[in-house]
């Protein structure tokens, strides 16, 4: 890891130093599900590979308090859980241009049809071996795709750069997000080597022809941004198409 990264990674530890694991115990339970929420003070290491669908509605949850704080008319995606051993039709279409249906392992968002897919294996790989501040980023960074799509960013990404600053953009966004919820005192400390942990492991591993989403380091710098600036931070992407004017 190179000194840059390990800097921005501390900024981002640092930053929730003075208060950051998810502590939803004491914000209360998404209503979808209550009677499967285990009562635990805290999400990290609460939920079971059988409970991931009320930990998604915990995150979600979180996710639609952020939205209304900061839109006054954003539309709500449509959050699909998708039990492993299961697949659910989308409207989005594969590389090769066929139909594409999200499956247990998938963890996405198709702007076709305005939906985040939540598979519960690859929930439960976020949850279980990097934490739940890693999960809230995942979700979030789904839930950013969305707010691009509805900003009309996505409209103007026609290209390999586009795709990975759009790619950049919504951890930025999901940067965002954990700093709305810092600033509520939800986060604990942990959160944050949470994200530290996980932004090397689904960073970009192709090389700079192939690649579609951002590197550690660039990956690093956007959530760091969210951080620090909030949603109009991330407006220096797309800055002729602003999701937060």
């Amino acid at each position: 890891m190179s000194m840059r990264i390990t800097q921005i990674m501390g900024r981002i530890t640092g930053v929730l130093a003075a208060g950051a694991v998810l502590a939803l115990g004491l914000t209360g339970t998404a209503t979808a599900q209550p009677a499967q929420a285990p009562a635990c003070p805290t999400l990290e290491g609460c939920y079971g590979y059988q409970d991931m669908r009320a930990f998604s509605n915990e995150l979600i949850a979180l996710v639609d308090g952020f939205s209304g704080a900061s839109y006054t008319n954003m539309s709500r995606p449509v959050y699909r859980y998708i039990p492993a051993g299961t697949q659910q039709p989308t409207a989005c279409t594969d590389t090769t241009g066929a139909p594409a249906v999200a499956d247990g392992t998938a963890f996405n968002y198709c702007p076709a049809d305005g939906t985040v897919y939540i598979g519960q294996d690859s929930l439960y790989e976020l949850y279980s071996l990097s934490g739940d501040g890693a999960a809230a980023l995942g979700l979030a960074h789904e839930w950013g795709h969305h707010v691009q799509d509805v900003a009309g960013v996505s409209a103007t990404v026609v290209s390999q750069l586009g795709a990975i600053q759009s790619e950049n953009q919504a951890d930025c966004i999901a940067g965002a997000f954990l700093g709305h919820l810092d600033a509520r005192g939800i986060l604990e400390p942990d959160d944050y080597a949470d994200v530290r942990t996980v932004l090397p492991k689904i960073a970009a591993g192709e090389d700079d022809l192939t690649r579609d989403h951002g590197t550690v380091e660039e990956r690093a710098t956007a959530v760091d941004l969210g951080l620090r600036q909030g949603l109009g931070g991330c407006n220096v992407y797309f800055p002729e198409t602003p999701v937060l004017a």
